[in-house]
């Protein structure tokens, strides 16, 4: 019951209901960018698993494409910017090269859209 006697301090403060609802309208908002970011790591899991899908030896290592769910980590992964050098070293190490483009690619949009 104490907590209700600093919710009831928050009335006489005015400043202090305008930041609240400050961030309850930030909160609002955060959803849209929320689903934008999710869609683009759709996008790109979807697209990773095309690519590099069961391509990385029989012995996968942790981050991979083989399945949905593994590749939306794995793009999480690369957008947070842990560890991807070693996930793009394996993808052009088992398929070729050119296949920095695609981690290229989504580090920048990812970033984009993240910042």
């Amino acid at each position: 019951f104490r907590v209700m006697r600093v919710v009831r301090l928050v009335r006489y403060f005015t400043r202090v209901q305008r930041i609240i609802k400050v961030i309850l309208k930030t909160f609002q908002s955060l959803g849209h960018y929320l689903l934008l970011l999710l869609l683009f790591i759709f996008i790109f899991a979807v697209l990773g698993q095309q690519l590099f899908g069961h391509r990385f030896g029989e012995e996968p290592p942790r981050h991979n494409f083989d399945t949905f769910g593994m590749a939306a980590v794995t793009v999480f992964q690369l957008l947070t910017l842990e560890d991807w050098d070693s996930v793009l070293f394996d993808a052009m190490r088992f398929t070729q090269p050119a296949a920095a483009i695609y981690f290229v690619v989504w580090i920048q949009v990812g970033s984009f859209v993240l910042l």
